[in-house]
This record gives C-alpha cells, structure tokens and sequence, in this order.
C-alpha cells in the first residue's frame, strides 16, 4: 500500500508529522490530487485551523471511526423507527381506520353531490334549452315550409307540388337523355352507350327519384321533425339522377336545391311587430334576466360573458358544475360520463374516417342577424346592401352544403330569372397544427383541406363559395412571444405579427407544421386588401395599448403577458373578418328585390333566393366560431356606426350565442377560448376605445375599398 510522504502531498497540504514518528499508510482509493484531497480531510475532519497539520493516525482507520458513528446513529434510528412502528399500529388502528372510513364516506358524499347536483343543475336549465330547441325547430319547419308556395319558372298558377307529375313525364319523355345514359341499376356512373329510349331501369330509378322528393313534400305538410327530413335530403342528393340532373332546370332538382338553401341559414318571415324573430337574442334575454339599460360597453359585456361561462347559480346562470365544463382531461372525463351519446359520436372521427363526424347532429343552421352596409359607406357607393349572417357548423361532409345550397347559388338561372350571380362567403377556425397521426385532432387538417376543395372544385366558373381559414388553436395562439417583459415589445410584436400573416396565406401547406393557420381566396380578399386588413390591426392595437389599465392589470398577472398576446392574435382576426365581410358587401347585388327584379315578381320571389350571405364556423361552432364571430359582429358594428357601445338586444343576441355549446352538447363554452374573448373586450372596455377602433376601420375601408 502507497504511503503519504511530505513530498507526495500538495505543497499546500503538506503533513507536518512529529519527529519519530512512521508515514501514514494510505488506502489505494484515496487520491491525493490538489481537488479532492481538501474535501477529504474536510470530511474527515482532519483539518488544524491554524496549521493543517494531519493527525498521526492512519486514514483507513478514520474511515473505519466514521463508517461506525454513521452505523450507530443508523441503528439508532431504526430502534426509533420500530418502536414507532409498534406504537403507530396500535394508534392506526385506533385513529387510521376511523379517517379512512370518514375519507371513503366524505368521497362516496362527493360522488353523490355530484351525481345528482349535476343533473338538477342540468334538469333546471334543460327546460330553457329545449324550449329554445322547440322554437328552433318550429322556426325551421315554417322557413322549409315557404318553399311549397313557390312557383317555378317564373310561372303562376300551380304550387310546385302539384306538378311533380309534370317533372315526372316530362323525364320520360326525354328520348337522348345524355345526363341520364351513364345511369345503371345500381346509380353508379358506367358508360352504357347512347340509347334512343331509356331502359325500364332507368325509368324505376327515375319513378324513385320522383317519388322521394314527393315524399319529402309530405313530410313538410305533415310538419315531420327537420332533422329526419335533412337525412331525407341527404340521401336523395347522393342519388344517381340528382347527380345528373343537378345542374338543369329540372323542377324537382330545383325544389331540393331550394330547400337546402332555405335549410342552410333560411331566414324567418318577419313577425307581429314586424321584426326578424332572433332566436338567441330571447334565450340570452331568459339567461342573464331583464337589463335596466338600454346600451353597454364592451367592458361590461366582458364581464357577463364570464359569467355566463363560469356560472353562478344565485343569478339563475349556467351553473359550473363540471360536468357542464370540458376544460381539461378529467372535466372532460365528467362531462363524458354524463354525456355518453356525445361521446360515442366524437369519436367516429377517426384518422381512417376523418368526415364520419357529422357536426349537423343536433345542430341545426340557424339565422343569426344581418350586416347591414349603411348608404354612401363606400366611395362612389349609394346603396344599403345587405349581407345574412347565420350559425351553423362547418361545410365539410355535408352534401346539402356542397351538392344543394352551393350548385343552386352558381346556377345562372333559378326560378326562370335571370338574376346576379350569389355567393357565401365563409371563414373557418378549425386547427391545421395537429400532426396526422394524432387521435380525433388530427382529423381538422383533412376536414380544412375538404373545404378547400369545396371551393377550388367549380374551374370552369367563379366558386359560389368564398372561402378564408383563421385557424384558432396555432401555436402563435397557444404561445405567443411574451410582450414588454425583456421579451418582445409592443412595435416589435406587432410588425411581427403581420409578417406571420402575410406568409403563404394563398396556400394550405402540404405539412401542417410549416402551415401559419392562414388561408385567404383571392376572391375573398385581394392582396392589398390583406396587407391593409393587417397594418389596420397593427395600428389599432399600438393605440389601444398605450396606457390601458387592463393591459397593465394583466402583466401583473401570471401568464398575464401570453394572455395579452392572445387577445391581440384575437383581434387581428377580427379585422381580418370585416374585412373580407366589406369585400363581399362590395360585390354584393343590391339588396332589396324591387331593385333588379321584375315587380311583378316580388309577392312570388322569396328573399332567400336573393341575398348572399356570410357564415363562420369551426367544427361545431360553438367554441372556437362564436368566439371569433362575435369579435367580428362588434368590429363591424363600430365600423358601420358612430357608437362605442352595443344595444340591449345585440346584447341579448351575443350572451345567446355564447350559449351554444350549451344547446349542442350540453355544455359551456370551454374557458381556455372563451377566456381570449373575455380579455379582448375588457382590453377595449370603455366606449372612448371602441370608437377609435371604430375610426380606424372606417379609415380602412375608404382606402382598401
């Protein structure tokens, strides 16, 4: 064994031994480099102060000393621990048993509590909402019903029923049907040839076709739930003749094609006192009560659409039980215990069968309001146009949106009248940022790619559909750069945040992980138009920042800044809406019917088949479409208006909406969307701020438009 010599150690740890005395034996696993060898002595306490003289005793021999001071102190606390033990059994049994049972009784109390608060808290607002789904549905029926009294070609005389027959041997009179000879038995497409008569085959399929649009005219006579005549019309437009009738006059194609336009945002006629009934302007009015004033800022409305979204039962609120909630993993867990057909349905969406999720199920297309443009609002521009606003979730999947409502708005003739050209224009929020191999989530990108082919689908004409995609959940949104914390300014955000924009918003990126989220058609917007939309935003939000009592409320706050971030992301949006809302009222034909169709036609022409209309919408329209469509709603309104503040009723109507995850699955609004709302309001909160918003649009649409 190598000994510890003065000369071996470090000259400034050198061992002064007593003369006489032999070198210290040392054990091979001590090293003696100029490091460790202080920590050693450290630990083994053999540093002198004053000297740094090492005791004459071999250092294996301390480390035998220590290991059994530590041994003893070890042995010392296990008689502890035993003796702990012997008396903590006792003392379990005495005390432990009792706490449990309590613990179990207090969980089973719990469970109980909730397991039947949540269905009294449900049973007292479900009569609410099935009275609203009541009026939903009888407003539904009455608005399908309409298109019985209209008269086809232009002609008078006959209701359209009463000529079915006339469609039928009108059919089978057609010798050289060439929209009809690829027709086989089973409706598939196969090349049979040119045929101078047709086959009895294709007479059956005919006869069915005939029969089942008759059918679907009873079922409206007979006032038969609008849900099962929706799949009716489903089926019958996934048809082999439709499909090769759909772009004729035929009257029976025609009919279908009404109906799905009237079934799709058909608006109500107009009641007792002349008004358009608004649905969720009476269920908002039934939940928050009867207002004393007659107009609020956006702060106040603020405040009670967090109310209505946490719940407070002492006002006769949606409560915030969890099973209402759907905020997290074990929220949603609750609310789909209660909810098992929800469940069961959400989760047919599947990477394999991404468009097996029919966001339609118990969720009907309803009117919503009207964007009214006022006279002289554009340069050059005298007429009041108007553009229909209506709820409704997203297009995809759906063949009463694609193959009715969207053919019969590109037809150039519909009722025997040549008439402008319509259109929707429509913004969708669903998420691009989910990879693909992600369960349920990653079915959005192929949903948001369906409605893109929806609009790119019609090449040799203008798409009745204008499409543009604000997806919600980005990770800009879910992140964004943490503002004026050493991070990011406010002028180094904004330039930033347009520039995320601007990038590839032409194109759906093949790869959702490059994709911004943003997609604008070059119908909905031009470029110009977007860049103006985005420097707009830009100068609003540098305005409103500076000074603003919420915004330095919020940076106090944890995660304040992000929440910041997001409401300005939010707000963006909103530009980008009323924007592409004042190009589609532009393009827009003149509203009122008097004005470019015959008078003779007017007690006849129905207005749904006269306007063009705007819808936005996520999957369902119920989180993430309200959010961003009542953002759009308020923008539009100061844009159009010299107020700051919104009226009683559009109060009514925007507390009703915010309600509609409610009424569709039975739940609140989730708070991590509806939070980005509640914060973008409160930010501009007083009506001096909204109408510098105001201003600031109204600056852009005389420049862009």
């Amino acid at each position: 064994m190598a000994t510890v010599t003065q000369a071996s150690l470090p000259s400034s740890y050198r061992p002064l031994p007593p003369p006489g005395t032999r070198p210290v034996p040392t054990p091979s696993f001590v090293t003696t480099d100029e490091e460790t060898l202080p920590k050693i002595i450290k630990f083994l306490d053999l540093n002198n102060s004053s000297t740094k003289e090492i005791h004459i005793k071999t250092i294996s021999e301390m480390v035998q000393e220590k290991w059994a001071s530590f041994k003893a102190q070890s042995s010392g606390k296990k008689l502890k621990s035993i003796g702990k033990v012997v008396v903590g059994i006792p003392l379990a049994v005495v005390v432990g048993i009792p706490l449990a049972a309590g613990a179990l009784a207090a969980g089973l109390v719990a469970l109980v509590l909730i397991g039947v608060a949540t269905p009294i808290t449900k049973s007292v607002n479900a009569y609410k909402m099935w009275k609203l789904k009541e009026k939903v549905e009888a407003q539904k029926l009455e608005i399908l019903r309409s298109a019985l009294k209209l008269k086809m070609n232009g002609q008078g005389g006959h209701a359209l029923y009463a000529q079915f027959n006339e469609c039928q041997e009108s059919l089978q009179k057609v010798t050289e049907p060439d929209y009809l000879k690829e027709i086989d038995l089973r409706g598939n497409s196969k090349k049979l040839g040119r045929r101078p008569e047709l086959t009895p085959a294709q007479k059956d399929l005919i006869k069915k076709f005939i029969s089942d649009v008759g059918e679907i005219v009873s079922d409206l006579q007979q006032g038969l739930d609008t849900g099962k005549i929706r799949k009716k019309i489903d089926r019958i437009l996934g048809s082999a003749v439709y499909q090769k009738l759909k772009n004729t006059e035929n009257p029976a194609v025609e009919f279908l094609q009404i109906l799905c336009m009237k079934y799709i945002g058909g608006k109500p006629p107009v009641d007792e006192q002349g008004e358009t009934p608004d649905l969720f302007a009476n269920y908002g009015h039934e939940l928050i009560g009867e207002q004393s004033k007659d107009s609020f800022d956006l702060g106040e409305l603020s405040d009670l659409i967090k109310g209505q979204i946490h719940g407070d039962w002492r006002k006769g609120q949606l409560s915030a039980y969890t099973a209402l909630q759907r905020n997290g993993k074990i929220s949603t867990a609750i609310w789909a215990v209660h909810h098992p057909l929800d469940t069961w349905h959400a989760f047919k969406a599947t990477r394999e069968q991404p468009l097996a999720f029919n966001s339609h199920r118990g969720n009907a297309d309803v009117y919503g309001y009207d964007f009214v443009l006022p006279e002289n609002f554009f340069p050059g521009t005298r007429q009041k146009k108007t553009l229909r606003f209506y709820y409704g979730p997203g297009p995809t999947g759906d063949r009463l949106f694609q193959e009715g409502y969207l053919v019969g708005m590109a037809k150039d003739k519909l009722l025997g009248i040549n008439k402008p050209r319509l259109f929707e224009t429509r913004v969708n929020f669903q998420s691009r940022h989910h990879k693909p191999h992600e369960f349920i989530r990653g079915c959005e990108m192929v949903r948001m790619q369906k409605a893109w082919e929806v609009d790119e689908a019609d090449t040799q004409k203008p798409s009745p559909l204008r499409l543009m995609a604000l997806a919600f959940d980005t990770p800009l949104m879910k992140d964004p750069p943490l503002l004026e914390d050493g991070t990011i300014s406010i002028n180094d955000f904004l330039p930033n945040l347009k520039s995320h924009y601007l990038d590839g918003y032409r194109q759906m990126q093949a790869n959702e992980e490059e994709d911004n989220g943003v997609f604008i058609s070059h119908n909905s917007l031009t470029t110009q138009q977007v860049e103006n939309a985005l420097e707009t935003g830009n100068t609003i939000f540098r305005t409103l920042y500076q000074d603003n009592p919420y915004a330095k409320e919020l940076m106090s706050k944890k995660n304040g800044n992000k929440r910041l971030g997001r409401a300005i992301v939010l707000g963006h949006h909103g530009v980008l809406g009323v924007a592409r809302i004042f190009k589609a009222l532009k393009d827009a034909p003149q509203a009122t019917v008097d004005r470019y169709f015959d008078e003779r036609l007017n007690a006849d022409l129905d207005a749904d088949l006269a306007v063009c209309r705007a819808s936005g919408a996520c999957k369902q329209d119920i989180d993430r479409g309200p959010v961003e469509n009542i953002i759009e709603r308020i923008f539009f309104k100061l844009a159009t208006s010299e107020e700051g503040t919104i009226t009683q009723k559009e109060l009514y109507s925007i507390i009703g909406a915010v309600a509609r995850a409610y009424m569709v699955e039975g739940r609140l609004i989730q708070w991590k969307r509806g939070e980005i709302l509640c914060d973008l309001l409160k930010l501009i909160g007083s009506e001096d701020n909204a109408k510098k918003i105001g201003t600031a649009l109204k600056e852009f649409a005389k420049t862009s438009f």
